[in-house]
């Protein structure tokens, strides 16, 4: 193996102030600190030895530009590219389209957003329009429609909680202080969480969540917040992760003109992805706000070790276990962190890497039968 395992001195990271929390209190975790400090080399061997390449099934009835939502149950994979929802088994091999665009019982509009209801068997499709937002229900075994029903809010995502009542996220706007809503099976409201400051407002700009399962408890956290929240028993919330943000202006004042580079704020900080899984908290962190373009919006990653409490700029964690591709996940499920590749970005990194990286069997049975169009590869990380 080419690649070593680089010590990675304390000098390069942050330490946060959790050394003397108590169970139940939020971490704290400092990104202004870090966020402008070195990146440093993390590796995979730092988390696990397993890991597992997935490529699914291409077929002309299933193709997917990219992977927006994914799940995963006993016995299936669920991908999305929120225009469409495929069913595949656990070894990438395609089942089934569940739902289908159109305008009759069962169908939606093409722009979905999912949830999984794994104790009853049950797939959520949600397709959102504007204001509002409809619910098919499909069984997750046949992929047959069961029912729908209504919601008079836009939600961006949606999760089943353990009760089998629904939580909606809503993009954060002015226009509804709620920010979660949840319902029951029919479509009925139970209650809500609000957020008063979507009242301060005063830009056209919309905040969405990271929502995620961990240990069975759902977690989200709005990108232009500091707070990571865990949703409660009673449907309510409480604080899990607080981020040190320290940003000068606030994006309530915020207005984006159609001028491209127009309201940029450079020094403005904002973490657009967030999960935690296997003892580590994953953060995607931005600098920049506006229409600075994509390439103003300068995107970092942020790893923290909550056992020693060290917190890590890093570009991704390297892959020293099969010499295949670095890895940040996307997804965190049933205890598995999940990453995607396309399979022309893996194919290029092998022919850009086989003369100087040595790369596992596994590996390059997966390049050799890998065609460039064909659907997205994941890789599963395991314990």
């Amino acid at each position: 193996m080419v690649l070593c395992i680089i010590v990675i001195a304390l000098s390069s990271c942050g330490l946060n102030n959790n050394s003397s929390k108590k169970p139940g209190e939020p971490y704290e975790i400092n990104a202004r600190n870090v966020i402008n400090k070195n990146k440093v080399d993390y590796y995979l061997s730092e988390l696990t030895d397993g890991i597992q390449y997935v490529p699914l099934e291409t077929d002309s009835l299933n193709l997917l530009r990219s992977i927006s939502w994914l799940d995963i149950t006993k016995d299936y994979i669920i991908a999305s590219d929120s225009r469409g929802l495929y069913q595949f088994d656990r070894e990438g091999g395609f089942i089934k389209e569940i739902g289908r665009i159109g305008r009759g019982p069962g169908e939606h509009n093409g722009r979905i957003r999912l949830a999984i209801d794994k104790n009853n068997n049950e797939v959520f499709i949600y397709s959102f329009g504007f204001g509002a937002g409809g619910v098919n229900v499909h069984d997750l075994e046949t992929g047959s429609y069961k029912h729908s029903f209504s919601v008079d809010f836009l939600a961006h995502a949606l999760a089943v909680l353990p009760d089998g009542s629904i939580a909606f996220f809503t993009m954060e706007s002015e226009s509804d202080i709620n920010e979660v809503y949840f319902i029951d099976r029919n479509g009925e409201k139970l209650t809500s969480i609000s957020n008063h400051l979507r009242t301060k407002i005063k830009g056209n700009v919309s905040g969405r969540a990271s929502v995620y399962f961990n240990g069975g408890d759902l977690y989200y956290m709005y990108n232009y917040r500091d707070t990571l929240y865990r949703i409660n028993n009673d449907l309510g919330r409480s604080p899990f992760a607080i981020f040190t943000l320290d940003n000068q202006e606030s994006h309530n004042d915020f207005i984006i003109m159609p001028n491209p580079g127009a309201n940029y704020y450079p020094d403005f900080i904002s973490i657009p992805e967030m999960l935690h899984g296997n003892g580590y908290v994953f953060a995607t962190l931005q600098k920049g706000f506006g229409d600075g373009g994509i390439h103003n919006q300068d995107q970092r990653k942020m790893l923290y070790k909550k056992s020693s409490d060290e917190l890590f700029m890093t570009n991704g964690l390297i892959n020293d276990i099969d010499g295949g591709m670095n890895f940040w996940p996307k997804w965190f499920r049933d205890d598995i962190l999940i990453d995607y590749y396309q399979p022309y970005e893996i194919i290029d990194y092998y022919n850009e890497t086989k003369d100087i990286i040595e790369h596992s069997d596994a590996f390059l049975e997966l390049v050799n039968n890998l065609n460039e169009n064909d659907n997205p590869v994941l890789v599963l990380l395991t314990q």
